[in-house]
């Protein structure tokens, strides 16, 4: 196989398959576009793409496993949104470290058997939720989970574009989580995603009122 470069045309490939995967999902074909996006996300990670972009996908493929309700699915994609996100900063932040898009690989990994299963019928995903499975997921992915409340730190050399795109991903990747754990009726992981996202919301898109009333709306909801 060829060598393909990140700042080639494999960028422009893969956003334009990530925008023929918001059409058919427009037109009420998900499956269709589930196929494009696990193209672009196959993509993505031979040719190095990281960051907004990949993160993007992931929240992509998790909108369309949500309408297919395959939740289970949805969660480890918002997570895994969230996990290239983070990564990415890290590494805005500090230069000299490499950027780790699959920092918890293992973690997913480990739970990915456990998570198909769980979610086929409705008493295997009662039971995989009283064992942890995507309770586990959730406090290994976010370390906000662990007691850390501070929003993500944003560097300076960001343009404030840029800035609104991650934030923006960012945000719909805690939502996405919450909404899919509303389905599982896990209430709580949903109000702990929801918060985890308004108080981003708050700190980066202080402006953006309907989004953080929208969040609010949600933890009362999910309360």
């Amino acid at each position: 196989m060829r060598q393909i470069r990140p700042d080639g045309n494999e960028r422009i490939f893969s956003l334009t398959l990530n925008n023929f995967a918001c059409y058919y999902k427009k037109v009420l074909k998900p499956r269709v576009a589930l196929k494009y996006l696990n193209m672009a996300l196959k993509l993505e990670k031979v040719s190095g793409v990281s960051g907004p972009e990949l993160s993007a996908t992931y929240l992509n493929l998790c909108a369309i496993y949500s309408e297919l309700r395959l939740y289970g699915e949805a969660i480890n994609k918002a997570i895994k949104s969230v996990v290239v996100l983070k990564s990415y900063l890290k590494h805005l932040n500090s230069p000299d470290e490499p950027v780790k898009n699959n920092d918890l690989s293992q973690v997913i990994n480990a739970n990915k058997s456990a998570l198909k299963q769980s979610f086929n019928n409705t008493e295997a995903k009662h039971d995989a939720l009283r064992s942890g499975a995507t309770s586990g997921l959730l406090s290994a992915a976010d370390p906000m989970s662990r007691g850390a409340t501070s929003p993500p730190v944003l560097p300076q050399t960001l343009t404030q574009e840029d800035k609104l795109t991650i934030m923006g991903t960012y945000t719909a990747a805690y939502f996405n989580l919450g909404v899919s754990f509303e389905h599982l009726k896990q209430y709580k992981l949903a109000q702990q995603a929801y918060e985890r996202g308004m108080l981003i919301c708050a700190e980066h898109m202080p402006k953006n009122k309907q989004l953080i009333h929208s969040f609010q709306e949600a933890i009362q909801i999910a309360n």
